[in-house]
């Protein structure tokens, strides 16, 4: 058992050495890059395909031709958001990698309380004759998120706001009085 714990603890020493020497955060910054195309680019591609099939897709869901053809209507506008939901998601995992949890909470409360919320309400109300724009004012709540995450992480970076950051398994110390306890 002690030999797992001394194992254990020269893996931690390994990581943080090579944090040290900047190795993790490069490859975090690489994977964090591919991550946000991959999810953009499937964000795209998948909004303008809904654009050629918004009725069809409804149409798995019902057959009544006016749910289909408003439902249409909403997918075609709120299809947007996986483009921006993409891209706040992964900037949302990168910063609670780095213990800025609070940003992503920040982000998804702005957005609902100033652009999803009241541009749903507005949109229903200005537009009563389409659901077009309702989709659109969600998107718009994830590109509210989506900036929101661009502009924290430009502070971070210039402020230098985002450092190695220890977690509670790699700051501890096996004492030799607690190894012989283990065994």
């Amino acid at each position: 058992m002690s030999y797992r714990v001394e194992y254990s603890s020269s893996g931690i020493k390994r990581t943080q050495i090579r944090q040290r020497n900047g190795r993790a955060l490069l490859l975090t910054a690489v994977c964090f890059l591919i991550f946000l195309l991959i999810a953009g680019g499937f964000g795209i591609f998948i909004a303008i395909l809904i654009q050629f099939i918004a009725s069809p897709v409804v149409g798995l869901f019902t057959s009544d031709q006016t749910v289909i053809a408003f439902g249409s209507q909403y997918i075609r506008g709120y299809i947007f958001d996986c483009f921006f939901a993409g891209i706040h998601f992964c900037f949302s995992g990168y910063f609670c990698a780095y213990g800025k949890s609070g940003i992503s909470f920040f982000h998804n409360i702005v957005a609902i309380l100033c652009v999803r919320i009241p541009g749903a309400y507005l949109t229903s109300k200005w537009f009563p004759q389409t659901l077009f724009p309702m989709g659109i004012a969600t998107a718009c709540g994830s590109l509210l998120s989506a900036l929101i995450c661009v502009a924290a992480f430009v502070w971070l970076k210039q402020h230098k706001r985002l450092q190695n950051v220890q977690t509670a398994d790699s700051t501890v110390r096996v004492s030799k009085k607690h190894r012989s306890d283990v065994r």
